[in-house]
């Protein structure tokens, strides 16, 4: 899941850190981390802060790519249905989706490959306490009573229902404004359904009239992305923690993360990746070994793997990314 961004000054959570002229270090120690595995590309995270001020830009773009980047990620759809650019989606614009000072995707797409790097966009999904107002488009407690998620937290949890087409489409139509914005590469962050104890009041299936199952309907919903972005040149790929490919911790995606889409992007901790030693083909492996051989099972099947990872993660691991031949690198 995408956290909601602090629009003020960068937080403690966020790894890249952004200094007062818009440069940037690669994570908390001092000094940059600089890109040496060869990815299809490697991204760094531009903060919210900074996207939201054009004049500090430049010095964020000039500073990555002395770093060595070859590619700048902006998020610009949160984690709680925010957008930061000039949406003219009419849910959007209605609902009061877009934020104040909300900046021209156009312009920073074309100022980022000015610079000589690659925009990459990132976009929140289903998890939206925006596009869920109306019954047409997200869950009820049962009747007509919207169900919006956990009290007492302004809506953090609401979601759009994957199962209307209000839904899939408003979210389709936001990824096409991305693409006619000159993102030619579009991240899916969470593709998935609520789970868990505090879940249990919505209606899972209330508006399910195919009989779809979760994974189906989510699989349908990348594909359409995936359709409506093909004739801008952009492709479109959806995000989820590495383990749930394997079915680890996945019932939001249905169960499994794997039939998604061919080429994927992974969050993970590195450390964690041991959780896949209860797998089968997987019992005795480290965690170098369990990416190893997950990237592998990815790629045999004709697929492509981004992954995106924390800074200290980045820098550890440089020996090993180098022989993955993945797609790209995102640090966060």
């Amino acid at each position: 899941m995408i956290n909601a961004p602090d629009t003020g000054e960068t937080t403690s959570s966020q790894t890249s850190s952004a200094l007062e002229d818009g440069t940037v270090s690669g994570g908390e120690e001092e000094g940059a981390v600089a890109p040496a595995a060869q990815a299809g590309y490697t991204a760094l995270s531009m903060p919210q802060n900074i996207l939201l001020d054009p004049t500090q830009w430049q010095g964020f773009l000039d500073s990555a790519k002395a770093q060595g980047y070859t590619a700048v990620t902006v998020t610009l759809k949160d984690g709680q249905g925010s957008l930061y650019y000039n949406s003219g989606v009419t849910r959007a614009v209605n609902n009061g989706a877009v934020v104040t000072g909300a900046v021209n995707a156009a312009q920073l797409c074309q100022t980022i490959e000015a610079s000589g790097l690659t925009p990459i966009a990132r976009m929140g999904c289903f998890v939206d306490r925006y596009g869920s107002i109306g019954s047409d488009a997200t869950f009820t407690s049962g009747g007509a009573r919207l169900w919006q998620g956990t009290p007492n937290g302004e809506n953090a949890f609401a979601y759009l229902d994957p199962y209307t087409d209000v839904a899939r489409t408003y979210l389709v139509q936001i990824a096409q404004e991305i693409a006619t914005a000159g993102f030619h590469t579009i991240l899916l962050d969470d593709v998935a359904f609520p789970t868990g104890n505090v879940f249990t009041s919505a209606v899972i299936n209330q508006h399910n009239t195919t009989g779809a199952t979760q994974a189906a309907i989510l699989t349908q919903f990348v594909q359409e992305v995936q359709n409506g972005v093909a004739s801008l040149n952009a492709t479109a790929m959806p995000v989820g923690d590495a383990l749930s490919y394997l079915g680890i911790n996945a019932s939001q995606y249905g169960g499994t993360f794997a039939g998604l889409s061919s080429n994927v992007a992974f969050t993970m901790d590195f450390a964690s990746l041991t959780a896949a030693n209860g797998v089968a083909g997987y019992e005795t492996l480290d965690s170098a070994g369990v990416l190893t051989q997950l990237v592998g099972q990815v790629q045999a099947a004709g697929g492509n793997v981004t992954l995106l990872v924390s800074a200290a993660d980045y820098a550890a691991q440089q020996a090993l990314f180098t022989g993955l031949n993945l797609s790209g690198i995102i640090v966060l």
